[in-house]
């Protein structure tokens, strides 16, 4: 078994669910975009799209701990930077950053985080 720290590695399907469980809890708009098997979905097309509050939305692509962005993923992440479109790498610690910086999450002194009242999002 994989392990980080002593405690083991999470797969990417229960990092994935706690990601869009927690961007609902914060009153974000999750659109789910993996495919659990082959699609003609276009290659390195991100997890979710999510819709915040008024005009915020961004790409996610979900990672488990130590996993990488494969050669398609890092062309659509390159893409969105370049025209300045967020898009997010990681697991729960990436996605309270973004919860944060859209002040939908307070940081908390101990590195965790406050829900603040969900605003409807239209």
């Amino acid at each position: 078994m994989l392990t980080l720290n002593d405690r083991p590695i999470p797969l990417e399907r229960e990092v994935y669910e706690s990601c869009v469980r927690l961007l609902t809890l914060a009153g974000c708009q999750v659109s789910r975009l993996a495919q659990p098997r082959r699609t003609s979905q276009s290659l390195g097309l991100p997890d979710l799209w999510v819709f915040g509050p008024g005009a915020l939305f961004a790409w996610v692509e979900v990672k488990r701990p130590g996993g990488r962005l494969r050669p398609e993923q890092r062309g659509f992440r390159e893409r969105c930077q370049a025209r300045q479109i967020e898009h997010v790498v990681g697991g729960l610690p990436e996605i309270e950053r973004l919860l944060v910086r859209w002040k939908l999450a307070e940081a908390l002194p101990n590195g965790g985080i406050v829900l603040r009242p969900a605003r409807s999002l239209g």
